[in-house]
C-alpha cells in the first residue's frame, strides 16, 4: 500500500468468524480505477488480480473497493478447513 498508493496511512485487522479468518487492509492512499486495472493485468505481476485469484481458489471470498482519490479498502474471508 506504502509503494504502490502512496498511503501514509495503512490499518491491517485479522478477525476470526463464522465466514472464516478475515482479513482487512485500508489504506489512504491515492486510489484507482477498478474498471482500468482489472483490464490492464500483466502476466508475471501479482497484484489485486492475482491476490483475488488466490484467494477464490482456496474457497473465499475478496472484494476490493477503490476509486481515484479515495484510498483502497481489501476484504479477504479464508475458510478455515476442519480436519476430518
Amino acid at each position: 500500500a506504502v509503494k504502490h498508493a502512496g498511503a501514509s496511512s495503512v490499518t491491517v485487522m485479522v478477525a476470526l468468524s463464522y465466514e472464516g479468518v478475515e482479513l482487512r487492509v485500508l489504506d489512504d492512499g491515492v486510489g484507482f480505477d477498478q474498471d482500468l486495472t482489472a483490464r490492464s493485468a500483466r502476466p508475471g505481476h501479482f497484484g489485486l488480480v492475482q491476490m483475488r485469484r488466490r484467494v477464490t481458489e482456496v474457497g473465499g471470498s475478496c472484494r476490493i473497493s477503490s476509486a481515484p482519490g479515495a484510498g483502497t479498502e481489501v476484504r479477504a474471508i479464508l475458510p478455515i478447513r476442519v480436519p476430518a
